[in-house]
């Protein structure tokens, strides 16, 4: 999973949370430009 939100608190709380719920986030950014970037370059 990819978290992407242009509010910090939110990607950190979101991550937190899918961690907890056995969901491996594997990026995060902070606007839509990093989250397209992230996306073209995880698997």
């Amino acid at each position: 999973m990819i978290v992407v939100d242009d509010n910090e608190d939110v990607v950190y709380s979101m991550s937190e949370l899918l961690e907890i719920y056995g969901v491996d986030v594997i990026g995060k950014g902070y606007n839509g430009l990093e989250g397209a970037e992230l996306r073209q370059t995880l698997p």
